[in-house]
């Protein structure tokens, strides 16, 4: 081997080591400034040629790399790994101990129990299969069976082996660690952006498809909707508030019987940020050296008492304490509104709003 062809393995060596480190530019601009390359046309040939390949060798090992990888993670994630093996067992334990004291379950152990039941019959469905097919392997191995015969038993066990994959892909995502919000409610918000009347067209349609995909999955148990704009909302819509009642042969009957069914709408104001006004004239300020509270007026039930001693400053102490009054104030105000709205709720629609 030359020179030359020695140097160019040795950099193709240091490009897929290094793979196009600052340490290997380095390396080359040396060479190109070192008194070896006596033409140097013919040497910034040569590196722009060891730079290429270099590049596609680095490339190469790359993609070699997220390939073995992906095999490892698919050796990890096999439903034949002991591991999983061992959890799908465990798992299998647990369904069983707690079916044992299904009597005496909080809600947190039926929903682990509901859901340890899905992964528990998709492994069940697994043994099930797994026998048929070892089966169907003893009747296709059977030296008195004919070509039809066991062309039969060959794509019942096709059949077989494509229904363990898909099983075993289920019961791999069923494995996999859950968000614990999964389970909690959702609120779904649609709102149109740039576009106009089609963006407005294009909202409808994607909110009627989550509303048919939530029909779809057990139907409608309660909704509510926020609905403003220009005109009169509330006063279109609040005389829709009360039962509504319905008499037809349902969907789902399948004997054509009529059924009586009620539905309760509650239409309230949109609820308005509150305004807190404080009147100086309904303020009894005292200054006082630091202290108890004292006063016989503090806990009166027509008044509330608010104290700051944060501040060596009286006219910052006043400060706090007003915006303290506000806040308790705020929250009073609240709890009115609150009330008012239940009440309005319980008026129209009956005790079970």
């Amino acid at each position: 081997m030359c020179t030359v062809e020695l140097i160019y393995f040795i950099y193709l060596v240091l490009a897929v080591h290094l793979k196009m480190s600052g340490i290997f530019r380095r390396l080359i601009s040396f060479s190109v400034s070192s008194s070896f390359f006596r033409n140097s046309t013919n040497s910034i040939h040569i590196l722009n040629n060891v730079l290429v390949r270099s590049k596609y060798l680095a490339r190469k090992l790359i993609a070699l790399q997220r390939r073995q990888l992906s095999i490892t993670s698919q050796n990890i994630l096999s439903i034949e790994n002991p591991d999983v093996q061992k959890y799908m067992t465990s798992i299998e334990e647990e369904y069983e101990s707690l079916q044992n004291t299904k009597n005496d379950l909080t809600q947190d152990v039926r929903e682990r129990l509901a859901a340890l039941g899905s992964v528990v019959s998709l492994i069940n469905e697994r043994k099930a299969l797994l026998a048929d097919s070892a089966a169907l392997k003893l009747m296709e191995d059977e030296k008195s069976a004919d070509d039809e015969f066991k062309g039969m038993v060959l794509e019942e066990i096709t059949n077989c082996r494509r229904k363990i994959e898909e099983i075993d892909e289920q019961i791999l995502f069923s494995l996999l660690p859950k968000d614990p919000l999964d389970n909690s409610g959702a609120l779904l918000e649609v709102s149109a952006g740039v576009g106009g009347k089609e963006a407005m067209l294009f909202s409808r349609e994607l909110f009627d498809m989550y509303c048919n995909y939530a029909d779809y999955r057990g139907g409608l148990r309660h909704s509510s909707a926020l609905i403003s704009g220009n005109g009169p909302v509330y006063g279109l819509l609040s005389k829709e508030a009360g039962v509504h009642r319905v008499q037809r042969i349902p969907v789902t009957e399948k004997s054509g019987r009529v059924h009586t069914s009620t539905v309760k709408v509650a239409v309230l104001p949109q609820p308005s940020e509150l305004d807190v006004e404080v009147k100086k004239e309904d303020l009894k300020i005292e200054t006082k050296r630091a202290g108890g509270a004292g006063g016989q007026h503090v806990n009166t039930t027509d008044s509330i008492s608010v104290e700051c001693q944060t501040d060596r400053s009286q006219f910052r102490n006043k400060e706090m304490a007003l915006l303290r009054l506000r806040a308790k104030l705020y929250e009073e105000e609240k709890k009115k509104r609150d009330k008012s709205e239940a009440a309005t709720r319980k008026e129209q629609v009956g005790e079970a709003a």
